[in-house]
């Protein structure tokens, strides 16, 4: 250490190298490819572009006016955009936004959840490029979906999480049971399976009974770690509260899970540092209070941008917690979805760990 010190004092005095409190901040312009044109969507914070190191442009997806799908090319060698393409028709409805991947063979997919009733993904017909006649189809295996979240991991897996709206495909479903699923492909985005097929599990993760009647899943964010392997997650509960099995009429906290892309299983924050003590000393985060939206009442964001976290606090949210935790595990641990190697899923107070949730509050 001495030498390197030796060694960089004098290049410091000289000037050549900048201390790292006096290096340059990065820039960032704000540029508008296309005006006049956009619409408003209730799209999440994920997948709307992507930069391709090859062709040396950056690829975007939004929705145009009656929600159709455009796409758009930045050019970083010309500073030029290309002009918008419609590449799908997006049915008037703001949910039905685009997210965008490239595929490791090239190909960019923009994957579109058509409000509570299907998976559309279209394929462009060239390798880093927008150009050509794209191609639409419709995947059965995402059948009901909404919120289309697609990851790419490092092995060129691609995954597409949604939720599903279950009594769109079963009447006698509850319209406040909208759990997460996934669809996968290993070949580029030619085929797909969902994660029914592929573990078994009725969903990906979710709750189903809770006496609360809070078992709409609404993701916030998330983010791929290659490092970990694991796609973390932020989400709220929804549904009709206590009285009524209503969509959306509440909402309820803010909960953390991570997936392991390998073995396609789910843990929490407890899970991940081996961490399996009570709810007291599990690491929690505030969240706001749910409450009833009226008529008067704007309709509720379902993005989740920050979560300032209280770990090593040593405290609940709330002094009920511990019951809190016990009984909303349940629901979860019937499902199989929250597991910790070398243990099951039997509930207790150890099970608020597990949860993974950040404060639970009656709506």
């Amino acid at each position: 250490m001495r030498r390197l010190l030796c060694a960089l004092i004098p290049l410091l005095a000289a000037g050549l190298v900048t201390p790292v409190s006096e290096a340059a901040e990065a820039e960032f312009e704000v540029m508008t490819p296309a005006s006049t044109v956009a619409s408003r969507t209730d799209r999440r914070p994920n997948a709307g572009g992507t930069y391709d190191p090859v062709a040396r442009k950056t690829f975007i997806s939004w929705s145009g006016k009656a929600a159709d799908t455009h796409v758009q090319a930045y050019d970083h060698r010309t500073g030029v955009w290309t002009a918008p393409k419609k590449i799908a028709d997006g049915e008037s409805d703001p949910h039905n936004y685009p997210t965008m991947l490239l595929a490791g063979d090239g190909h960019l997919l923009i994957f579109l959840g058509m409000h509570n009733t299907r998976t559309v993904i279209s394929r462009a017909p060239l390798a880093h490029s927008l150009d050509g006649t794209w191609t639409g189809t419709e995947v059965p295996a995402g059948a009901s979906a909404s919120y289309p979240m697609p990851v790419k991991t490092a092995d060129g897996t691609l995954f597409v999480f949604y939720r599903e709206t279950t009594n769109e495909l079963d009447p006698n479903a509850n319209p406040d049971f909208r759990p997460m699923k996934y669809i996968a492909s290993r070949d580029n985005g030619k085929t797909w399976k969902n994660s029914v097929q592929l573990t078994g599990k009725q969903w990906a993760f979710g709750s189903l009974g809770r006496a609360d009647h809070m078992d709409e899943i609404y993701v916030g964010q998330l983010r791929y770690l290659p490092s970990s392997g694991r796609i973390q997650f932020v989400y709220t509960l929804a549904g009709g509260g206590p009285s009524q099995h209503k969509h959306d009429v509440y909402h309820r906290n803010v909960y953390y899970l991570s997936f392991d892309v390998r073995t396609l299983r789910f843990f929490s924050a407890a899970a991940s540092s081996r961490r399996t003590t009570s709810c007291r000393s599990a690491r929690n985060a505030t969240a706001s209070r749910s409450s009833p939206r009226s008529s008067s009442t704007p309709r509720a964001r379902h993005v989740i941008s920050r979560v300032r976290g209280t770990a090593g606090t040593g405290k609940c949210a709330k002094s009920r917690m511990d019951s809190d935790c016990v009984r909303s595990n349940r629901s979860m641990a019937a499902l199989g979805a929250f597991t910790e190697p070398g243990t099951d899923n039997r509930t207790s107070k150890r099970s608020c760990s597990r949860t993974g949730v950040i404060g639970d509050r009656k709506p």
